[in-house]
């Protein structure tokens, strides 16, 4: 797999990308073992979870931050993606913001025992693709740039970064401002929108 990256956050790695293809895959440092002797942390397994919705084309050169809010309807950090670029012809750049949440819903599971009846409820993850929806001038395509997540993963700082076509190299600094009220919408739109 080339072209894919790694980044931990959250108590977790993220492995994401591909050459010509966008796999994502999560592995949780919940519960994990360090060897004493070799200094090597044994973390549980990867998982590639199938994600709902449509996602970005295979990118290169994306950002990616893992975001840890605390909403009820959140059963995990959230996965943020900023610009990038096509990894085939004509390998055009991107200011688009897409999103990886961790969904909770609930499953009604029913126990039978002696003719009574006791109803539970078990919480599932499903995953979801969501476009984000910020308001103001976003920064313009590119691929490359540095993306940092602040103030308690409610804002990231993203630098820099090229275009190919025209040739330019950015030193402009953006920040995207996630805090206030967030909402989830999943509807034929997946939207993703604060404010």
């Amino acid at each position: 797999m080339m072209n894919r990256r790694v980044e931990a956050g959250c108590k977790r790695f993220i492995r994401i990308g591909g050459h010509y293809f966008f796999k994502v895959g999560y592995c949780s440092f919940d519960s994990h073992n360090l060897d004493s002797k070799t200094g090597m942390i044994i973390a549980r397994n990867w998982e590639q979870p199938r994600i709902h919705g449509i996602g970005p084309a295979p990118l290169r050169g994306f950002t990616l931050n893992s975001l840890d809010w605390k909403l009820s309807s959140l059963n995990g950090p959230v996965t943020v993606i900023f610009g990038g670029a096509e990894s085939a012809y004509p390998f055009d750049e991107s200011n688009a913001l897409n999103f990886i949440l961790q969904l909770t819903d609930h499953e009604n599971i029913i126990n039978k025992n002696n003719n009574s009846h006791c109803n539970t409820k078990k919480n599932k993850s499903r995953y979801v693709w969501l476009k984000g929806n910020a308001l103001g001038t976003p920064p313009s395509p590119r691929r490359g740039c540095s993306a940092t997540a602040i103030s308690k993963g409610r804002q990231i700082v993203i630098i820099g970064g090229s275009r190919t076509s025209p040739c330019v190299n950015l030193n402009d600094i953006h920040i995207l401002d996630m805090r206030g009220k967030l909402k989830v919408s999943v509807t034929t739109d997946c939207m993703f929108v604060w404010g």
